[in-house]
């Protein structure tokens, strides 16, 4: 009867330790987008691939160092509506900007 409750199996290093290293070796490769792209004689295409590098950046890493991919609903609640926050909150200083 007591069986059922110790079922669950410990996961290997190879399991805990992938996606973390394949994160990591993606914001290695995006970092080095990042910094290619900044030499790169594309006009104000800078700024938005920059920004797009940055998002993807930011985006792997609350999902997998954050566990964000595991954790419940609510907390994935909390970080999307920091997300459009933070989105809204630019779009409000760029419009400030823009229109002085």
């Amino acid at each position: 009867m007591m069986a059922g409750r110790n079922d669950r199996r410990e996961p290997d290093l190879r399991q805990l330790l992938f996606p973390e290293f394949f994160v990591w070796a993606a914001l290695m490769v995006l970092f080095l987008a990042s910094w290619w792209v900044a030499y790169w004689p594309i006009g104000i295409w800078k700024v938005v691939v920059n920004l797009a590098v940055a998002v993807v950046m930011a985006g792997l890493s609350s999902v997998v160092f954050m566990h964000l991919s595991r954790s419940g609903a609510l907390l994935r609640l909390a970080a999307g509506a920091s997300g459009l926050w933070l989105v809204a909150l630019f779009v409000l200083t760029f419009s400030d900007y823009l229109t002085r």
